[in-house]
Parts: structure tokens; sequence; C-alpha cells
């Protein structure tokens, strides 16, 4: 023990490093405090990484028991919890549970403040955060550019719209969520007839029975025929 530091108070700190504003040290060696900040710091929580993305989608996961959410972004990572699954209202519209999106990783994204509507209108939160894989997820277009990466400045790989068969960019079901980066999200689009395409959206959100609300900025001028390539 360090000269000028009294036992019970080192002990106290030792014990209790979460609650130092209860902890004096009794004595003027800069050791001693040394000693108490050491073991203080080395107790705090890990700082919590800045967000790689943002945006909300839901969920398309068919199995009737729900989707299971895992602590890490791989399908053996322990279970930590589980979403309910897809909701009928109609015999022709289902909805499953909306989120944000934090982060992504390998194929899987880290969502957390899911919620869902029941059929009477009250909201319905779930506490739980953790990865799911992005096949198992989908969201709603509102921007109909394709992109080949996430940039306003990436080229326009595919325009998601057909004016002649009077698709828009909600007419696209997105198959699969492949990543995110800020704004955008990386994903797999499939028409309602053709061929399906991989790029990059923008301006996406998680209305699944209504369009996003949207609009393209001021001097954005769509090609007179821009349309789905078949």
């Amino acid at each position: 023990m360090d000269k000028g530091a009294h036992p019970t108070d080192i002990r106290c700190v030792q014990d209790h490093p979460t609650i130092f504003a209860r902890t004096m040290l009794l004595g003027r060696d800069a050791r001693a405090w040394t000693l108490a900040i050491a073991v203080l710091v080395a107790h705090l929580p890990p700082a919590q990484a800045a967000d790689t993305c943002s945006g909300r989608a839901y969920l398309t996961d068919p199995d009737p028991k729900g989707t299971n959410v895992r602590a890490e972004p791989r399908a053996d990572a322990p279970i930590i919890g589980r979403l309910p699954p897809l909701l009928k209202l109609t015999d022709v519209d289902t909805v499953g549970v909306e989120f944000e999106m934090s982060d992504t990783r390998n194929g899987w994204l880290l969502i957390r403040n899911a919620e869902r509507d029941d059929p009477n209108g009250r909201s319905r939160t779930f506490a739980i955060a953790g990865w799911v894989w992005g096949g198992l997820i989908s969201m709603t277009a509102g921007d109909g550019r394709l992109r080949s990466g996430p940039s306003e400045e990436a080229p326009v790989l595919a325009w998601l719209m057909d004016r002649d068969k009077g698709w828009g960019p909600d007419s696209f079901e997105i198959k699969i969520v492949h990543a995110c980066a800020g704004p955008f999200a990386e994903v797999t689009v499939a028409p309602p007839s053709g061929k399906r395409m991989r790029g990059w959206i923008g301006h996406f959100c998680s209305s699944q029975l209504t369009t996003c609300d949207y609009a393209y900025p001021e001097g954005v001028q769509i090609p007179p025929d821009a349309r789905y390539p078949q």
C-alpha cells in the first residue's frame, strides 16, 4: 500500500469503482489518486461506435414464429430476442415490424427502435437491438435512381420507373438489403416483371402500404425515356 493512503479507502475504490463520489482518499500521495483513477477508468463502459448508416426499414420474414435478432452479425451467433411475425391486415395486405438501421456487416444489419401498429392503431414498441440478416429486410424506395455507389454523385445504373407501364419507385420490391452507408442502402430490386438488379438507393422509407414522402431536389431532370431495363 502506498504511504499516505488509508487501506479502507483503497479497498473501497477497488470494490466499488463506479461510485467514485463516495470514495475519499486520505492523504496527499499522488500515486494513490492514480491508482483510484486507473481502477475507475478500467470499469467504464466502452464508447459506443458512431452510426454508419441511417434510415428505416421493415421485416419481411415469412416465419410464423417471428424473426430472430442475434448478438453478432452471423447465423450462429446467440439469439438475444425475437420480433413478432408478419401481421395480416387483409387478404392481400400484411405488415412487418419497422425499425431503424444503424450499422451493417457482411450482409447483416444492426437494428434498433423496432415498432409496429396493431389492427386497432395502437403502436407497440420492442426494446431490443441486434443483428438481422438482410434477406429478411425490405424498404420502400422513394428516389427512382438505382446507383453504383452510396453517393449522390455515383452513376445511375437504372431508373426504377416505367411511365408506359405505370411503374414508379414504389412498384419495385426490395428483395434483399445487402448493406447501408449514410442515407443509402445497397439492395436487390425486383420489378413487377423482368430481371432483378443490385445497386444503391437513397431516400427510402419504411412505409408498407403507402409511398414515401419524397420529392426530387430542384434541378434534377428525369430523362423522358427513363425506364427500368428489361
